[in-house]
């Protein structure tokens, strides 16, 4: 390593630790302030101080940190098309770094993974955040590095990965007395306990650490919103969730412009609308929970701006403030914001849900259908595992006999009818498996067995979903799956290549952290004729492969070597 290399990755180390370099110069200094107003989130300050610096006077390699603050800031405003054009720059910048520059190097890969995350580009957002894992060292960005991969994984519903990741982001931070990114790494973990409602562990990990002075007040509002959003929704004790929601009431005060504040008041709005009476009384507000509710619903308006948030505060007021099925001219308006995103957003599919459980419950069934499809083609079309889920659950209650076809269309491109038919097909087997799970199996306590074997058919779901591949078995840490109907092999191939590389990215990431078990995969692929049907007894049932074609496929994955896909001829 260069001297200037070394100066580069000290400098880089010091401020990401909120220290002083050794003797900082005037152009250091300056830029360590910036970053630590952009790490804090206080945008104005941070574009401030750039500003004051001559670009053009700047040496080469304070020129480039220069550049990467002001593309943190623009990703970090998160305005779509802002972050587009800046996600071509921060490539730019990635092709005319000098070699001896790497310190910035493994820094702008982690913007430009991130900037990915804001455009939804989630398979390029892991391969650039893996490329900053690889490159960064110990220094403290590792540890904000994997917890934007997490954020990638939780995209994907991959959540006992997720789980692991921030669990060892939270152990760095700790150890580094990064209490700020303690904090922010909290809320994240908080965060993933409230998708899979998981209230009380929302509430546990979470700890009251709201409560804490000397944190950051935007960060504070954060938690404290996640709190009460955990509270409102478990039962919380009256006196607990008041004190929560005192305390979002003054956080949000100390940010008024800011969108967190916008949805601290849906979440208070929520509040007052679920607890009633006895919780407006002892907030000291007048009126009853739905004129409670409206208040916090317009004071959010005042801070919602952009068209998903629009969106979001549209089918609150919805929810909150009438039962009625919502009218045409409401969902015109409602698709104009909708138009206005780059892609499918929680508020549309969630819309959707909205007015077909209404519908559903006023009579209207064939209105209640066509929302429900609508909202499971937005759900599919963004594979997002969480939405899927919520469109499913609608879909068991209101259609199950509908919801039973659209989701065996979905799998294989065929009917429930066809995928029972016992009959010999053309189709494509893909036989997978976990790279030495046997002997992890032996050192492992039981839990960390199944959740690894959880994680690592979560990380596979989501693919499943896109190249249309419709699981057939579960064998321990292998995965049997089949693809049928038209370019069966083409997907079938794309399928394996895709879990195979997803899996090789988080054992690199998981080598970053010093986690000492990968997921590595290796699969086996063929084409050919099989016999499918529907064996078992009334115990248990399930589709099934039979013939050369799967015993191929599942040889050629005993040949595959570790992160390898072997394809028959």
């Amino acid at each position: 390593m260069s001297r200037e290399t070394e100066a580069l990755r000290d400098w880089w180390i010091a401020t990401e630790q909120g220290l002083p370099g050794p003797d900082p110069g005037e152009i250091e200094e300056a830029l360590r302030l910036a970053h630590d107003d952009e790490l804090r989130g206080r945008i104005e300050e941070c574009s401030a101080r750039l500003a004051r610096l001559d670009v053009q006077r700047l040496p080469a390699i304070w020129r480039n940190v220069h550049e990467l603050l002001e593309c943190r800031l623009v990703v970090r405003r998160a305005r779509v098309e802002e972050i587009a054009r800046i996600s071509m720059r921060l490539e730019r910048l990635l092709e005319t770094l000098p070699a001896g520059e790497a310190p910035t190097r493994a820094r702008v890969l982690h913007t430009a993974g991130v900037a990915c995350i804001r455009l939804d580009r989630l398979q390029a957002a892991e391969e650039r955040l893996t490329q900053a894992a690889q490159r960064i060292g110990d220094a403290p960005a590792l540890a904000w590095i994997a917890e934007s991969f997490a954020q990638v994984l939780m995209g994907q519903g991959a959540w006992e990965e997720v789980r692991l990741i921030l669990s060892r982001v939270l152990e760095l931070k700790r150890r580094a007395g990064d209490s700020l990114g303690v904090a922010i790494s909290t809320g994240s973990l908080a965060r993933l306990h409230a998708v899979l409602r998981e209230d009380a562990q929302a509430l546990e990990v979470l700890g009251g650490l709201w409560r804490d002075e000397s944190l950051e007040p935007i960060t504070r509002l954060r938690l404290a919103t996640l709190a009460l959003e955990a509270q409102t929704r478990c039962g919380t004790a009256l006196d607990e969730i008041v004190a929560t929601a005192r305390h979002v009431q003054h956080l949000s005060s100390l940010a008024p412009g800011h969108p967190l504040a916008g949805y601290a008041d849906l979440a208070l709005a929520q509040a007052l609308h679920q607890r009633g009476e006895p919780f407006v009384a002892a907030l000291g507000l007048s009126g009853g929970p739905r004129d409670a509710s409206a208040q916090r619903l317009a004071a959010a308006g005042a801070r919602l701006n952009a068209p998903d948030q629009r969106a979001w505060l549209a089918y609150h007021e919805v929810l909150l403030l009438t039962a009625e099925v919502p009218g045409d001219a409401w969902l015109a308006g409602m698709r104009e914001l909708f138009d206005r995103s780059p892609r499918t957003t929680e508020s549309e599919v969630r819309t959707h849900l909205l007015i077909a459980e209404r519908a559903h419950t006023a009579g209207m069934r064939t209105r209640a259908r066509e929302h429900l499809e609508v909202a499971e083609t937005r759900a599919t079309a963004s594979n997002n595992p969480h939405w899927v889920a919520l469109v499913e659950d609608l879909g068991r209650r209101i259609d199950p006999e509908g919801h039973a076809e659209r989701v065996a269309h979905r799998l294989s491109g065929r009917s429930l009818g066809e995928m029972t038919r016992t009959e010999r097909r053309e189709a494509t087997i893909i036989f997978s498996d976990l790279v030495d799970f046997t002997p992890r199996s032996h050192q492992l306590h039981a839990e960390e067995v199944m959740s690894t074997v959880r994680s690592v058919f979560q990380l596979t779901s989501q693919s499943m979903g896109t190249h249309r591949i419709r699981p057939l078995s579960y064998l321990g840490d292998g995965l049997l799956a089949i693809a049928e109907g038209a370019e069966h092999a083409q997907r079938g191939v794309r399928f394996a290549l895709e879990i195979v590389a997803r899996a090789g990215r988080v054992t690199r990431v998981h080598r970053a952290l010093g986690i000492p078990w990968g997921l590595e995969l290796r699969a086996g692929v063929a084409s050919g004729p099989v016999v499918v049907g529907a064996i078992g007894t009334q115990f248990k049932q399930e589709f099934a492969a039979i013939g050369l074609t799967t015993n191929l496929a599942a040889r050629l994955q005993g040949q595959a070597m570790p992160g390898q896909v072997m394809i028959a001829e």
